[in-house]
């Protein structure tokens, strides 16, 4: 709507809004006026009219009143009259349908239904009433008095909103004269044409519009053209910035493309959003799927705490994967800045399952180079001990010959001491009893003394070897299955020359136990070479050994169950309590060590061990229990 439209509808809206209240007033006084003379009036002419007919109706003179009101019903505006006594109607006269109807009196011009406003009047004398009259007086004029007035007043009213509106177009005409000229100039000025200037006409508040308008013309132009200045400027830097990223994003992609490890980012809800080739191909399909989707349920617990974590953190998990396979993950979790009131995090995902089985290795190596050090350095103390012993029984060795001797002297001489005097041979007896002595004194009892003393030597350093080289109670992370395959790996030549079939039953969700890697491993390859040894000796076509691992508690102690199952020759049950002993053996070339080794590894962290068989030719089972030794900060 145009300003010299507003102009013109606001000056007609006061207008009609004041000329309204004007004209509703007046016509308000009007009505209020003719309906208090229609009142006066009526109520004079019942007042006077009941006084003339009191006389006529005390006297029952009809003729007189029929006079009266002949008389009364000349006067304009008199629709009917009715006049009483107390008991009937004496006389009545005016328009026969308003005779007809019942009366009911109007006490005010509103109420009037009819066009006829009814009133009556009592005759009475001395306070006496004798009867009354009822008449009524036609209203149609004075409404017909109102109507003109109204369409009067209102046409008045009318003439002077038009007059008014049309006082509002020119003055709205001459106001917006200027206006127009802003209008122009500021369409010019959107169309980039800075720099505009209107003339400035007058004083008032529209010329200092125009003025100031002047003034913010000039300072647009100036400011446009250091804009422009300065969007040149800066369009050069964005191009060598716009360079620079792109360079840098394409170095980052590379990274990101080339790189080994995994790489997500993960949304607020643990939705994977962002990942690299890395990440796909240790998790395929990745995008749009939770993070904790990808692990086993054991692993829920660690992962949620892990992305719960608003700070930078890291943990090694243990899993399986779908084969069955050990897999070692490193996860290092570092939050990224809010964006949005949405915290992602960036998860780098390292595959260290190749790392873990070197350092298990070479962990391995280190132990059997420590016990080969060891060894060899008690079988080089134990040699010199043996050495100095060797000397000893030389000299217990030569005076076995020297008593050899003696005892073919005393032979001879016993054939011939019966030549000897009394005295000669007591002498003869005491000098070969001396002898006896001497030899048995320096030549057998101090070299046989010296061989105790050297044993009891050898006993302290086996002693102190076996304490020094206890049960090191230093646990590592062990993955069940891979750690059983590990063990089968040192027997691969020989189960495959001797087709050997070897099955493992880890129980589901089993991925990592605490143990003594580098002994439990020792262990295990010596039990597995015995089922070996005992499904060659039984010259089986096709051997079969079943490894099964699994949760078992015992005695109120969480555990873990490890049955070695062999089709072997079996074991006669007279062997069996025995094979623990130290040194005993069912198969002669063997000397009955390792049994013996394993289960006192066993007994030494809490396990036990037994072996069942149901006889030569039906196999045998080791049966091994083993305590969980997880340490509670690995929990």
């Amino acid at each position: 709507m145009s300003f010299r439209l507003k102009t013109i509808f606001g000056v007609a809206l006061i207008e009609i809004v004041l000329l309204t209240f004007l004209v509703w007033n007046s016509m308000v006084l009007m009505r209020s006026s003719g309906e208090a003379q229609l009142i006066q009036r009526a109520e004079t002419t019942s007042s006077l009219f009941a006084s003339m007919v009191k006389d006529p109706v005390l006297s029952y003179d009809l003729a007189t009143l029929e006079t009266f009101i002949i008389e009364l019903m000349k006067n304009r505006g008199l629709a009917y009259v009715r006049v009483y006594d107390q008991d009937q109607l004496l006389s009545s006269s005016g328009d026969k349908k308003l005779l007809l109807r019942p009366f009911q009196a109007d006490s005010a011009l509103e109420w009037v239904n009819d066009a006829v406003f009814d009133i009556s009047a009592i005759i009475s004398e001395s306070g006496q009433v004798y009867g009354h009259i009822e008449l009524g007086l036609y209203t149609e004029a004075l409404q017909q008095r109102l109507s003109s007035a109204t369409l009067k007043t209102s046409s008045l009213a009318l003439l002077e909103i038009l007059l008014s509106a049309l006082f509002s177009f020119m003055l709205g005409s001459w106001l917006v004269r200027q206006l127009e000229v802003l209008r122009y100039a500021s369409s010019e000025i959107a169309q980039g044409k800075l720099g505009v200037q209107i003339p400035v006409l007058g004083s008032d508040e529209i010329a200092e519009t125009a003025i100031h308008f002047n003034q913010m013309s000039t300072e647009l132009l100036r400011a446009s053209d250091a804009l422009n200045f300065l969007n040149r400027s800066l369009e050069d830097k964005v191009v060598a910035r716009t360079q620079d990223l792109k360079q840098s994003n394409d170095q980052l992609s590379s990274i990101m493309e080339n790189m080994g490890d995994a790489l997500f980012v993960l949304a607020s809800n643990g939705e994977v959003i962002v990942s690299n080739p890395a990440a796909e191909i240790i998790f395929s399909n990745s995008i749009g799927k939770q993070f904790i989707s990808f692990f086993p349920d054991e692993l829920t617990a660690t992962l949620e705490n892990l992305l719960s974590t608003a700070q930078l953190c890291s943990d090694t998990l243990f899993f399986s994967d779908a084969a069955q396979e050990k897999v070692v993950l490193e996860l290092t979790l570092t939050p990224l800045p809010v964006v949005d009131d949405h915290r992602h995090t960036l998860v780098l995902a390292r595959d260290i399952t190749q790392q873990h089985d070197m350092e298990e290795k070479e962990q391995m190596l280190a132990f059997q180079s420590g016990v080969t050090e060891i060894s060899v350095s008690m079988m080089h103390n134990i040699g010199n001990i043996l050495a100095g012993a060797n000397g000893k029984l030389l000299r217990i060795k030569k005076a076995g010959t020297s008593l050899e001797r003696m005892s073919v002297f005393i032979k001879q001489l016993s054939t011939q001491i019966e030549t000897f005097s009394t005295e000669k041979r007591f002498s003869t007896l005491q000098r070969v009893g001396e002898m006896l002595s001497n030899v048995i004194a320096s030549e057998i009892t101090k070299p046989v003394n010296e061989v105790e003393q050297k044993t009891y030597d050898i006993a302290n350093i086996v002693t102190q070897q076996e304490r020094s080289t206890s049960t090191i109670h230093q646990l590592s992370r062990i993955h069940p299955r891979s750690f059983i395959k590990e063990a089968l790996t040192s027997h691969q030549k020989i189960l495959k020359r001797q087709s050997i079939v070897v099955e493992i039953d880890v129980e589901s969700g089993l991925s990592e136990i605490y143990f003594q890697r580098n002994q439990l491993l020792i262990m295990l390859e010596a039990l597995l070479l015995n089922s070996i040894e005992a499904i060659s000796a039984h010259n089986q076509p096709e051997g079969e050994v079943l490894i099964s691992f699994k949760r078992q508690q015992r005695h109120k102690k969480s555990g873990f169950n490890m049955l070695i199952e062999d089709n072997g020759i079996g074991i006669a049950e007279v062997h069996i309590n025995m094979l623990f002993t130290p040194g005993y053996s069912t198969k002669p070339e063997h000397r009955g060590s390792g049994l013996h080794a394993s289960g006192n590894f066993i007994h030494s962290i809490g396990g036990t061990i037994k072996i069942n068989s149901e006889g030569i030719s039906h196999g045998a089972v080791v049966d091994i229990w083993l305590p969980n030794l997880k340490p509670v900060s690995a929990s």
